[in-house]
């Protein structure tokens, strides 16, 4: 897993556990995943071998801009959210693919200049497979599609 695809895989872990709270603080639960159930970059490197594999190297500053991004527009994002998924109320999504959701949609609204539009699609598809149901990926795939004409953006 790339440095950058792992951060979303922990900004989605995070924000999980952050979903069911109201008052959070997103650096504190970064920081306390990262010491719960990983190493960070920036903690124990002499413990760690020089060569560290690829899939253990994480990319913090965008974990941390994830988490802290979805945090502070979740309202809006979640807006969006139940305008694109008209048959279902947001709180009955999955809260899996509600997060995964979150996070594409607040790279597609947030971050244009450093993400395009279909890494941040594909990237939401994976973290689907990984992480959703079976019917997630598609799901995932159908409404951030529809997504970006919501947003006027040209893929």
């Amino acid at each position: 897993m790339s440095p950058r695809r792992r951060a979303r895989a922990v900004a989605l872990q995070v924000l999980y556990a952050m979903d069911s709270v109201d008052e959070a603080d997103p650096g504190v639960a970064l920081a306390t995943h990262l010491r719960e159930f990983g190493v960070s970059q920036d903690e124990n490197v002499d413990e760690q071998p020089e060569e560290r594999a690829l899939d253990e190297k994480l990319d913090e500053k965008l974990a941390s801009t994830l988490v802290s991004g979805v945090w502070e527009h979740r309202v809006g994002l979640d807006e969006t959210l139940a305008r694109l998924s008209q048959k279902w109320r947001v709180v009955r999504l999955a809260r899996v693919d509600r997060n995964v959701l979150r996070i594409a949609l607040y790279e597609l609204a947030h971050c244009q200049a450093d993400v395009p539009a279909r890494v941040a699609i594909n990237e939401a598809i994976e973290l689907a497979k990984r992480y959703g149901s079976e019917e997630a990926p598609a799901f995932v795939n159908g409404l951030l599609e529809s997504a970006l004409d919501l947003l006027g953006i040209t893929p």
